[in-house]
């Protein structure tokens, strides 16, 4: 298992993960997807936080195939999400973005939200688990979200 800890400051409620490469990586949000915590669409997946800005700690886990749940963590999102072939993804927000290098391949990518306690940063952990058949599906459910009977699994690019 690979952990990587990173600090991005986060804007507008969102963090996200997106192949490098990909042209206008953000995602347009509708109220559905805001409703369930998420904007997806291929190579590029957008989670929404609590807290609607500053600083977060984002602890990202590769290849963990039995990596637990964090008890911690009050909403849990797991998603498809495919690393091309060069392996270069970033993990940011709209005003900061990390660089980080995956094993190319299909992986469920799991996100994690655990609030502040104490003053300290709120944590994301960002779980890539390698698999071939990945699910759209929203684990743990927090107070502020009211996900839909059908998940919206689409989603535009911001432009």
């Amino acid at each position: 298992m690979n952990l990587r800890s990173l600090s991005v400051f986060v804007t507008y409620s969102q963090v996200a993960v997106f192949q490098a490469s990909l042209e206008n990586p953000f995602n347009f949000w509708t109220s559905s997807h805001v409703d369930q915590g998420f904007a997806w669409r291929a190579g590029s997946a957008s989670f929404q936080t609590i807290e609607e800005g500053g600083t977060h700690a984002i602890d990202v886990v590769v290849d963990a195939d039995a990596a637990e749940i964090s008890s911690e963590a009050t909403r849990v999102i797991e998603v498809p999400f495919e690393v091309p072939d060069d392996g270069a993804v970033l993990i940011g927000s709209i005003s900061e973005e990390v660089s980080i290098s995956i094993r190319p391949g299909s992986y469920a990518l799991r996100f994690e939200y655990i609030p502040s306690k104490d003053g300290s940063d709120p944590t994301i952990r960002l779980v890539f688990i390698p698999s071939g058949e990945a699910k759209f599906q929203i684990v743990r459910v927090d107070s502020k979200l009211r996900p839909p009977d059908q998940l919206v699994v689409t989603a535009d690019p911001a432009i």
